[in-house]
């Protein structure tokens, strides 16, 4: 049996992926995080360099997850028309075969729509989410459009119909037990209660 010289000089190509891989989740994270506490110029900045990353080493649904959530925040930033033409490309590029990256890129062009104004839009495309995922075990596609979803339901006056989504929504946030999560659905019942 014949061993190279140097018997790791393969792998480094290897680790240099993996650091990079390792990236996405630092800028995907990051991005979120900065969104969650209001920095929502800095959530742009690491979409961004999450967004570069993926593309310099052709990982397309890394680069189609964080272009649909930067579209959220295009939106959030006021920047509405560019928002609607980032959501609009990473949502053409989406397949249903890959199932959560479309929920992803269905779930960002309904809030994108919101935003906007389009609401009876926004509605269709969160039904047409729900319907994607319903069917499955994903409790984080649910628990993610769930908010989304009533709040333009509210924004329709369907507010019977809200009460019902946040009945079953409780129910998933106390089986799921995220902080995050708990925290919308009491102030979802709040506004609900009004």
């Amino acid at each position: 049996m014949c061993f190279p010289e140097e018997p790791m000089s393969h792998a480094k190509p290897t680790r240099g992926l993996k650091s990079r891989l390792s990236s996405f989740g630092n800028d995907a994270a990051a991005g979120w995080l900065a969104d969650q506490r209001g920095q929502t110029e800095q959530a742009e900045q690491e979409y961004l360099a999450g967004m570069a990353l993926a593309e310099s080493i052709g990982e397309h649904r890394v680069f189609r997850f964080m272009g649909s959530n930067l579209a959220v925040i295009q939106a959030a930033l006021g920047r509405h028309d560019e928002a609607l033409k980032t959501a609009s490309e990473h949502f053409a590029h989406s397949s249903p075969r890959l199932l959560y990256s479309h929920f992803e890129a269905l779930r960002c062009m309904a809030e994108v729509r919101f935003r906007r104004g389009e609401i009876e839009e926004a509605e269709r495309l969160c039904r047409q989410a729900d319907e994607l995922v319903s069917s499955t075990d994903s409790r984080v596609s649910q628990l993610w459009l769930g908010p989304l979803h009533m709040e333009i339901l509210m924004a329709q006056g369907k507010r019977d119909e809200a009460r019902e989504k946040l009945s079953a929504y409780q129910a998933l946030v106390d089986d799921c037990q995220s902080p995050r999560f708990t925290t919308e659905a009491a102030r979802l019942a709040s506004v609900l209660a009004t």
